[in-house]
């Protein structure tokens, strides 16, 4: 997985948590309760961005794409 889509997989992760916080997404509209769907499905994200995060060839191929572009 590429750096583009780990951080792809980040932004969704923060997207979805947010829409189980607030209702629409937005942060002037906050649920009283998490919508408990929306949080497992962060979570679901969540789970997939720090297995990317770890893994060993992914944080090879970042390095090497770091020093090649600066």
């Amino acid at each position: 997985m590429g750096e583009r889509d780990s951080a792809k997989v980040r932004v969704e992760s923060l997207q979805s948590c947010r829409y189980a916080k607030y209702e629409g997404g937005k942060k002037s509209n906050p649920r009283e309760k998490e919508d408990p769907e929306k949080g497992r499905a962060a979570e679901v994200f969540r789970g997939k961005w720090r297995a990317v995060a770890e893994d060993e060839e992914y944080l090879r191929l970042k390095e090497e794409h770091r020093r090649r572009n600066g």
